[in-house]
């Protein structure tokens, strides 16, 4: 589909070619260079054709405009014929689906249609009493900034609601650049030059990536000071008249002699691990520390290194062995040293065994005063549990059965007295709530080694 007849481009032409026509007559005239731009005419003509070139790209906006409301209403009209005109040439012609925001509809079709033309970059955002925000989402963003090869920029508003879309002619025209960018390698050894970016004071400019190089370092973002913090954003309000970035690098020798340490639960043995899912039997509770660096994404494997996995914190799992590494967020290529970890599987020989887990009320693990463990997930703070146990205990106001809470650093957080013989209370079933901190929990009686303590069962409860 043509969107614009070449007769307005050519009308355009034709204006520019008589104006200069004129001025060839005028100076086999006599009349001079200098006399013509004292007179103002030179400047007349620049703002001439400036006007006639916005024309041109003004009625190829508003041309797209019409195309995407024309789409919208079509979504809007099914079984009328403006619906099937619309189908046939949105459905034949483009070949494609249509944004469902009206905004990202028309960045779409001006792409589309004037990227082979004369569009050079074209971005949404959302003005707030003219602050940009570009990281706002699609149907937030209310402007587009539309920009062509030759430096001019035309600003849209637009209504998503309405499905409407008006060029500001006040803010576009031909972009005036009253500051610049200049791009400095920051290092003796990095290679490579980057020209200087024009830009313009008081607005956001899109960053360039790096063009420089440096052995055995990778480039990692721009900063505004020699040795300062990476921006985060691929974009910068200029403020001065010159900004000058300087390239930040890491070094990758450090990277690849570097290896995380793999921490785990499993000296001695496993434990099992009470979770909001049940009780999982013989598994580890791991943790792994790594670089600290933002460049980096952090995997483990379970499986030998066949699959890796980003790290996000603690690990359970019933695996032999841990393998752990960073690698480089855009060169997965770049990596530190593989930390390997065996881990014991085992059930330790103070960990509460199946028994008293197995869902089975008449089944128990029985333990002479000692301690029998049971490892809480971080899912299960402060939510209940159920435990039915059993104990014997002298005929003495100092003798007790309790279930304790610990902390990873063996600390008591907190006591619950199942059989208290000074208080004459025997409660056996009982519902608790794991308390903050809460690493483990263990069964405890004060009598002596050969009197027992029963874990009939222990189990997550709604």
């Amino acid at each position: 589909m043509k969107v614009r007849k070449k007769s307005k481009l050519d009308s355009g032409i034709t204006l520019v070619a008589l104006v200069i026509t004129v001025i060839i007559l005028l100076i086999l005239a006599g009349i001079t260079i200098a006399s013509l731009q004292n007179s103002g005419l030179f400047q007349k003509i620049q703002v001439a054709a400036e006007k006639s070139k916005l024309a041109i790209y003004y009625e190829d906006i508003k041309m797209d405009i019409m195309e995407v409301q024309v789409e919208f209403a079509g979504k809007s009209s099914k079984n009328t014929k403006l619906s099937r005109a619309v189908t046939s040439r949105a459905g034949e012609t483009r070949g494609e689906k249509t944004p469902s925001i009206f905004i990202e509809a028309l960045r779409t079709t001006i792409d589309k249609n004037r990227k082979n033309d004369w569009l050079s970059n074209i971005e949404m955002y959302k003005d707030i009493n003219g602050e940009e925000d570009k990281s706002a989402t699609a149907s937030e963003c209310n402007r587009l900034r539309v920009q062509s090869k030759d430096g001019f920029e035309i600003i849209i508003n637009v209504d998503n609601e309405k499905r409407e879309a008006v060029i500001d002619e006040e803010l576009s025209g031909k972009v005036n650049y009253d500051a610049k960018i200049v791009y400095n390698k920051n290092a003796e050894d990095a290679t490579g030059t980057m020209d200087e970016q024009p830009a313009i004071m008081g607005r956001k400019s899109k960053l360039k990536p790096s063009e420089f190089t440096r052995n055995e370092y990778v480039w990692v973002g721009w900063s505004l000071t020699q040795n300062g913090e990476v921006i985060q954003e691929d974009v910068l309000k200029i403020n001065n008249e010159t900004t000058e970035l300087y390239a930040q690098w890491l070094d990758v020798n450090s990277i690849k002699e570097s290896k995380p340490t793999i921490n785990s639960s499993s000296t001695g043995g496993a434990y099992p691990i009470i979770t909001e899912y049940g009780i999982e039997s013989g598994k580890n509770i791991v943790t792994i520390s790594y670089i600290d660096s933002q460049y980096l994404k952090h995997l483990y494997s379970e499986d030998g290194g066949t699959t890796w996995k980003e790290y996000k914190g603690e690990i359970i799992t019933s695996s032999q062995t841990i393998k752990a590494k960073s690698v480089l967020k855009d060169d997965e290529s770049i990596s530190t040293q593989i930390q390997t970890t065996n881990l014991n599987t085992q059930l330790a020989s103070d960990a509460l065994k199946i028994a008293a887990y197995d869902k089975n009320e008449n089944t128990y693990d029985s333990t002479n005063n000692g301690h029998r463990k049971i490892k809480v997930d971080s899912s299960m703070i402060g939510k209940r549990i159920y435990i039915h146990c059993y104990a014997h205990c002298w005929p003495r106001d100092d003798t007790y059965s309790s279930i304790n809470f610990y902390s990873s650093n063996n600390t008591l957080i907190s006591q619950k007295k199942y059989w208290d013989w000074a208080n004459d209370n025997f409660d056996d079933k009982l519902y608790f709530t794991i308390p903050d901190g809460t690493d483990y929990i263990s069964f405890f009686s004060s009598t002596h080694t050969d009197y027992y303590i029963r874990a009939y069962e222990i189990q997550a409860t709604e």
